[in-house]
């Protein structure tokens, strides 16, 4: 059966069938002229009149298929000659306006068919794709500035004084010349005319399959491809596309006989993978919304993290927050306030925190995984490296710009180098990265959400030191952290026994206690397509009370006053207060949603952010890796050792110590054995100490 078309003018008409078209170059002009005038002329005189900010004529290849069955296969079997074909009749089209240059490029190609001949995986182009359009989506890996491209290189013959021009295509240049002359005919010497070539904006970008669309331990594919024309400067590193191209090889039989590969783009658009492509039918909505009635709804969605994993619910249920998150605010004057939920998960080994990690990254569709013991900061952010066709340095993104949208889980964070961990300090809080390397200057966007996951400083947690000085991190990057969980390897004969049953049954679970991982992640998907919850009067008022109790319940230290919580910690609450109104599918954060952030916040800072000894608040712990009592004690203890050092030349004897620094033997004592095993001082004699010369 044939396909509608357009009448078209005569005097010729189309075959009936689509089969045994033989295609002629004065129809395809043709074809193109009339179906330029009937779908697009308005579109290319306001090209015309906007050119050069404007050059390029976005056509549909679906309106091109229905009106005209031979253009449309034409451009299929052929598209260098039927786009060669469309961009002159469409500088014919528009030669009032003395302009010559206009490309034609059809956007969006390809993506209402679904044919497996003309769309591909990366990893699936093959021989018979070449010379064709293929439509391939991928993730932008690096990108080149943009260059000018000679299209065609005027040249003057010296002999004969004959000026001709030769067509450039592909990535060769220009190799044995003859002059068109046939009284000439030569091979030079030739003058190159600058003035006179055609010139054409040129950018090179390397695509890179999606990770989640690969099998464990496969590598990623890649391809290099040209833009040229309007395309170049529409693609940024770690951003997802869609690109219709034309595929290509170049041979060198010199070499061998294995072919060099690349794309020219004929279109180009952005993609969005993350869960704005996740399809809601309205049976879907209907049980959404039905669920989000349950007035155990959080329970509910905790419970469907990791079900297989017995407890840690209240770390579910941030992690559900976490995905659910809410959209970034732009505050008077500019400010932006990010509204990704970052978490930490600090425990012993062996209580399935790697898995937790795994799971939600499955679940979000831009989620990307790293390890700690592999990642570097050129992999969590972006690498400088040099192209190899152009020789420029180019950029490279990493996990954080790849999962931009998304969330990126990161394992072992306490294996990672410092100058590695650096990296996340921009990324976490401002969620852009600076980039300044190799000439470059540039700023990448990574609003994605981290999930990390470490171990003690000493593997296992020590029950008789405080637990934030066990945390091997950095104070600048734990306070980035909205959450901090420690999970710690306890005896409870109930919970061991639970989780035995667990294990022994293979994680079963009753379906009714959970949601399966597709409808999860719709759930998730339906939330974060509605706008940012505001705030009611009995939410402002929870968060302000709570904020303030903390505050204030810093300063009632009268020896040594505690640091308290900073506004960063208030704005946390405010993240979390909105991703639990989202979650209940509702415009207003209300009483109860503020209530259940505060609560998490201040279960989460009882285990890193209070004294042991007074039971006070206390940021330091986190800030300066200890309490701010512990760091006084602990300077008045050195202090007492540097000054009783100038009377003890071979040490100073304990109870010199505790006389001059006024504190309890038992706390000295306690200090004195921390500042020997990091080095700072040094036994001489029986309990006699010296500070330990840099």
């Amino acid at each position: 059966m044939s396909k509608p078309q357009c009448p078209l003018p005569p005097p010729y008409t189309l075959p009936a069938e689509r089969t045994n078209i033989k295609h002629n170059f004065d129809t395809i002009d043709r074809k193109w002229e009339y179906f330029l005038k009937i779908r697009h002329e308005d579109d290319i005189l306001g090209i015309a009149e906007a050119y050069p900010d404007k050059c390029s004529l976005a056509v549909c290849h679906l309106d091109i298929d229905k009106a005209d069955v031979e253009l449309g296969d034409f451009i299929i079997d052929d598209p260098d000659k039927a786009l060669e074909a469309g961009r002159i009749v469409l500088a014919r089209m528009i030669n009032d306006y003395a302009i010559s240059d206009i490309d034609i490029s059809p956007d969006g190609i390809f993506l209402e068919i679904q044919d497996t001949r003309r769309t591909a995986r990366l990893r699936d182009i093959r021989c018979q794709h070449i010379d064709q359009i293929v439509e391939v989506n991928g993730l932008v890996r690096s990108v080149t500035e943009i260059r000018p491209k000679i299209t065609a290189a005027a040249f003057r013959c010296k002999r004969c004084g004959t000026t001709f021009k030769k067509p450039i295509t592909g990535l060769k240049g220009i190799k044995n010349i003859i002059c068109p002359n046939q009284v000439c005919e030569r091979g030079g010497p030739y003058e190159y005319i600058k003035r006179e070539s055609k010139y054409v904006n040129s950018q090179k970008i390397t695509l890179q399959e999606f990770p989640e669309d690969m099998r464990p331990g496969e590598q990623p594919y890649a391809i290099k491809l040209e833009l040229l024309g309007c395309l170049p400067g529409r693609a940024v590193p770690g951003e997802r596309i869609t690109i219709a191209g034309i595929y290509r090889t170049i041979e060198n039989l010199e070499k061998g006989p294995f072919c060099e590969t690349y794309m020219d783009g004929i279109s180009l658009s952005s993609r969005d993978t993350g869960y704005g492509q996740i399809e809601i039918t309205e049976e879907d909505k209907t049980r959404i919304k039905e669920i989000a009635d349950d007035p155990e709804l959080h329970s509910r969605l905790a419970s469907s993290i990791a079900p297989a994993i017995y407890s840690l619910v209240e770390v579910k249920e941030a992690l559900v927050l976490q995905l659910v998150s809410t959209p970034p605010r732009m505050l008077p004057g500019g400010t932006r306030r990010r509204g990704d939920i970052h978490i930490l998960l600090v425990g012993d080994p062996g209580l399935a925190k790697s898995q937790l990690l795994r799971y939600v990254r499955s679940i979000s569709p831009r989620g990307v995984f790293a390890s700690g013991k592999a990642a570097t900061s050129a992999g969590l952010t972006y690498a400088a490296v040099k192209d190899a066709d152009s020789g420029q340095w180019v950029l490279e993104a990493g996990a954080l710009p790849m999962a931009d949208g998304g969330i990126v889980c990161v394992d072992e964070l306490d294996k990672m180098r410092d100058e590695d961990r650096s990296a996340l300090h921009e990324a976490m809080e401002a969620q852009t990265i600076s980039v300044a390397k190799a000439g470059i200057l540039a700023t990448l966007k990574c609003g994605c959400s981290v999930l990390a996951a470490a171990n003690p400083k000493l593997g296992r947690f020590d029950q008789y030191e405080p637990i934030a000085a066990q945390i091997n991190l950095a104070p600048t990057l734990l306070t980035r952290f909205d959450l901090i969980f420690i999970i710690s390897d306890t005896v409870d004969e109930r919970r061991d026994a639970a989780i035995a049953d667990c294990i022994l049954n293979s994680g079963k679970v009753a379906e009714a206690d959970y949601l399966e991982p597709s409808f999860l992640q719709k759930y998730i998907a339906y939330c974060r397509m509605l706008p940012a919850p505001v705030l009611d009067e009995g939410a402002d008022k929870v968060l302000r009370a709570a904020y303030l109790a903390i505050r204030l319940g810093s300063s009632k230290c009268k020896d040594s006053k505690p640091i308290p919580i900073t506004p960063r910690y208030l704005e946390g609450m405010i993240r979390l207060t909105e991703a639990s109104a989202r979650l209940r599918l509702s415009s207003i954060a209300e009483k109860q949603d503020a209530q259940r952030a505060v609560n998490i916040m201040i279960n989460c800072l009882k285990k890193v952010g209070v004294d042991p000894e007074t039971g006070e608040w206390d940021i330091g712990t986190i800030e300066l890796g200890n309490t701010k009592r512990y760091a006084d004690r602990t300077k008045a203890v050195m202090k007492a050792i540097r000054d009783l050092s100038k009377h003890h030349f071979t040490g100073v004897p304990l109870e010199e110590i505790i006389k001059e620094s006024g504190i309890e033997a038992d706390k000295v004592s306690e200090i004195i054995d921390r500042l020997r095993r990091d080095g700072d001082i040094c036994l001489r004699g029986q309990d006699k100490y010296c500070i330990m010369e840099a």
